[in-house]
């Protein structure tokens, strides 16, 4: 390398710690060979685990470039007729499940009712038998004392009743024994008759 000597030394390169460059042409080369050994093997990737995407990239003619965006606008366009009918069952499937959502809620509510009846009827079953156990055992003890009660009195009337029939029995008893000594008092001393056929036998005599 032949450096003039008008050049400033300051400007001058060094030679002797200078690196060798590559030639630029050589480098885009080498950055064209690396993107396609990258996208094949992309390619070969997506082949091998089903991916429909990327798709490989094919060069055409100028002239067939127009006709191919209006094919591509064209399935652009069918694209979003499909995406449209995508988001109407989308927007219609999150109308129906906040419908389910509201019903659910309403379901709840209304069992939530329905448990809190059942629970209130359960607890007047609960309250109306124990009343009703009370009632039994008040009448019950009422009818103990009743019993209790009748069984006094019918005793003390059977009482009364016994003394009574005792007084009389005792009476009667009484009564028989004076009517014994009575009946045994006239054999003692001669009746009337006798008298008077004795008096008749004596003037009988006289005569």
């Amino acid at each position: 390398m032949t450096i003039p000597h008008h050049v400033p030394e300051v400007l001058r390169p060094d030679i002797k710690n200078s690196e060798e460059t590559e030639d630029p042409r050589r480098i885009e080369d080498a950055k064209r060979v690396a993107h396609k050994t990258m996208v094949e093997a992309a390619h070969a990737l997506a082949e091998k685990k089903g991916y429909l995407w990327p798709n490989p990239q094919v060069r055409y003619h100028k002239e067939q470039v127009g006709e191919m965006v209006v094919r591509h606008n064209i399935g652009l366009g069918k694209v979003d007729d499909q995406l449209d009918k995508v988001n109407h069952h989308i927007a219609a499937l999150q109308k129906a499940k906040d419908n389910n959502e509201r019903k659910s809620k309403a379901f709840e509510k209304h069992l939530a009712h329905v448990k809190e009846v059942e629970d209130e009827e359960e607890a007047w079953k609960k309250m109306k038998g124990v009343a009703t156990q009370k009632v039994m055992a008040d009448e019950k003890v009422k009818q103990e004392m009743a019993s209790k009660a009748e069984e006094e009195t019918t005793a003390k009337v059977n009482a009364e009743e016994n003394k009574e029939h005792e007084a009389k029995k005792e009476a009667a008893e009484a009564s028989a024994q004076s009517m014994a000594k009575v009946k045994v008092s006239p054999s003692k001393s001669p009746s009337k008759e006798r008298m008077f056929r004795r008096e008749v036998f004596t003037m009988d005599a006289g005569q």
